[in-house]
């Protein structure tokens, strides 16, 4: 709706665009999000809205418009914060003009704004993953391909019951063609049980559908479009080693504020979202325990150890003997990113090291180096 003007039979080159629904219903934080909005609250030191913003510019999204109905001057002074950032990926913020009880609302509002050009990504502002977005956007224009009809593709995480990031009251009824891949019904399920459906019984679907509760089950392949199932299946083929790079130092803690850890003594870090967290150092953690117990260092120390997460290819170190000056340089070369890691927290701690150890896959004919 809207728009118009002399130039309206001229088409436009389409943009990938996104529409970021943020803190739309957002109360499961409350009251934390009673002073700002859920989007703008800190995840590892960076908001969440900021994983968001990243998830869609790595996808190739060229315009991203943010809605906001609540905390919408913080969020207007994020996007102008971080917009060169994020550059060539247009930010723009919608305020609400009224008040939005469901994205529906929220939705209705953008169609009004008259911003959308054609199909676009509608994300929620808190997500974090490291989905591959234009394998998703591939698969719904061959499905607009074959249907012109297909109004959306939507992607849905499998969570078991009773794992901690899934909460007790959500759950989720699908119905699928289980031979086109296409969603014939969705209810919500509040108590994660399925007692009845009030799917259409007057339109049966042209081969068997699968209905069942969102639950650890997988999926049959078939009630995937063909592209996502393409990307599906080369997951988990990355080969998974179980070497382990360890780093611990122990630094001079004079003067140091650790007070934004607020008191955790352990930490994940993760060096790009846009990789998978299985690939090489990708994914470190490290640990003070001096922390939560001072008496396991010297008085005015800190003990730190760091480790990459099972990343860390052995196939490199069968080829160095420990004896070599090539082994320590590589071994120096490979714990850089534990170093970097916590830098994230503490910025000068190369300066502040009185020591430091490195633990890496011992080579043949070592057990340890």
């Amino acid at each position: 709706g809207g728009g118009g003007g002399a130039n309206t039979d001229l088409k436009r080159e389409e943009k990938l665009q996104a529409v970021v629904l943020a803190d739309v219903c957002a109360r499961k934080l409350r009251p934390a999000t009673f002073d700002g909005p859920k989007a703008l609250m800190p995840l590892a030191n960076a908001p969440l809205l900021e994983y968001t913003l990243e998830f869609l510019c790595a996808g190739g999204v060229e315009e991203v418009f943010v809605f906001a109905c609540h905390g919408t001057e913080a969020i207007q002074a994020y996007l102008r914060a971080v917009e060169t950032r994020f550059f060539p990926t247009a930010l723009r913020c919608i305020a609400s003009r009224a008040p939005c009880f469901s994205a529906g609302d929220a939705l209705r509002e953008v169609y009004e704004a008259n911003v959308i050009q054609g199909d676009f990504v509608l994300a929620p502002g808190d997500v974090v993953t490291n989905l591959y977005l234009p394998a998703l956007i591939a698969a719904h224009r061959a499905a607009r391909e074959r249907d012109k009809d297909t109004l959306l593709t939507a992607c849905f995480a499998r969570i078991p019951y009773g794992h901690r990031i899934r909460p007790a009251d959500d759950g989720a009824l699908l119905v699928v063609d289980s031979a086109s891949g296409r969603l014939l019904h969705y209810e919500s399920m509040p108590d994660g049980l399925v007692r009845r459906t009030d799917a259409d019984a007057d339109a049966p679907p042209a081969a068997p559908a699968v209905g069942a509760p969102f639950s650890p089950e997988p999926a049959p392949a078939e009630a995937l479009p063909d592209a996502v199932r393409e990307w599906a299946s080369q997951l988990g083929k990355l080969p998974r080693h179980g070497a382990i790079m360890h780093l611990f130092v122990a630094i001079d803690a004079s003067g140091l504020d650790l007070s934004h850890l607020r008191g955790d003594c352990a930490h994940l870090v993760v060096q790009d979202w846009a990789r998978s967290l299985q690939d090489s150092q990708n994914l470190c953690s490290f640990f003070i325990p001096s922390l939560i117990d001072p008496s396991v260092c010297p008085a005015g120390t800190h003990v730190i150890h760091v480790y990459s997460s099972g990343g860390e290819p052995y196939e490199p170190w069968e080829a160095l003997d420990s004896d070599d000056e090539r082994y320590e340089a590589y071994k120096r070369e490979r714990a850089e990113v534990l170093w970097r890691a916590v830098e994230r927290a503490i910025p000068d701690v190369r300066q502040r090291a009185l020591f430091d150890v490195i633990g890496s896959p011992p080579p043949p004919a070592a057990v340890f180096c």
